[in-house]
């Protein structure tokens, strides 16, 4: 069992704002204005208030307490009704937060459970932790497999080709890992963020592009041969700025075709 207080900081974060508003809530009930229904019985303030705390899931970690007021007031005869005294009861809701009972379920907060069945000697407590945190990356990678590399669907048969194609596919997913890696590190030391590669945002800016997200601003690069002569799509400045962050040169786009002179090649819209 470890505690992590990291994992723990939102969770008792959410806590804390789940308990302020089923306060602020539950003192809503003592405002007296037109059109608000009052609450004449304890049960129905009780009531109401327990409703609010199971609402927020903060029961047993607010204290409450109702104060109720009795008045009396005198009514007069009129024709055939009697004198009587009518009575009325206005109860009034006090809360606070339990401050002893958060701290002891925020203390329950950020708990994981880990279990293997490898030996102690193979896999110690950190090498698990740290294997289980890794866990989502090592899911990413299949699901990259399954996507753009495409392992699936999967018509090979025989053994030999079954391993073949998952190393050469794995070759594939290091590059991707790689691409992704060089980029956010790029950015990482220069303590920037690139925009323009979410579709519909051109304004939103990452830290953490993914290897996804680039390949696909380069969407739309052509190359057309016609004759003897061949027609490159030029890069724009986002294209530009990528491959400077995988530190790569945008001269090795005009490359693409080494057995031709660059007399030859011309870089222009088709």
């Amino acid at each position: 069992m470890v505690c992590a207080s990291s994992y723990a900081a939102v969770p008792k974060h959410r806590l804390d704002q789940r308990v302020k508003k089923a306060v602020a809530e539950s003192r809503q009930l003592n405002e007296r204005k037109q059109g608000k229904k009052c609450l004449p019985t304890q049960a129905e303030c009780q009531a109401a208030v327990e409703q609010i705390l199971q609402r927020h899931r903060v029961t047993g970690l607010v204290q409450v307490t109702l104060h109720g007021e009795r008045t009396e007031r005198q009514v007069r005869a009129y024709k055939e009704r009697p004198a009587t005294v009518r009575v009325r009861e206005q109860w009034t809701v006090h809360v606070a937060p339990d401050r002893a009972a958060i701290q002891e379920a925020k203390a329950l907060l950020g708990w994981r459970v880990y279990a293997t069945n490898a030996r102690v000697e193979q896999l110690g407590l950190t090498k698990a932790v740290l294997a289980y945190r890794g866990s989502p990356v090592i899911e990413r990678g299949f699901r990259r497999l399954k996507g753009p590399l495409s392992l699936t669907p999967l018509y090979l048969t025989t053994p030999s080709r079954l391993t073949g194609l998952v190393r050469v596919l794995l070759i594939g997913l290091r590059v991707l890992g790689l691409i992704e890696y060089k980029a956010r590190r790029t950015l990482a030391q220069e303590g920037a963020q690139i925009a323009g590669l979410t579709k519909g945002l051109p304004q939103k800016a990452t830290a953490r592009p993914t290897t996804e997200a680039i390949l696909q601003a380069f969407e739309g690069v052509t190359l057309m041969g016609i004759g003897k002569s061949w027609y490159l799509t030029p890069l724009n400045a986002l294209q530009r700025h990528l491959l400077e962050l995988l530190g790569l040169s945008p001269e090795m786009y005009h490359r693409l075709i080494p057995r031709f002179s660059k007399a030859q090649i011309q870089i222009g819209e088709t």
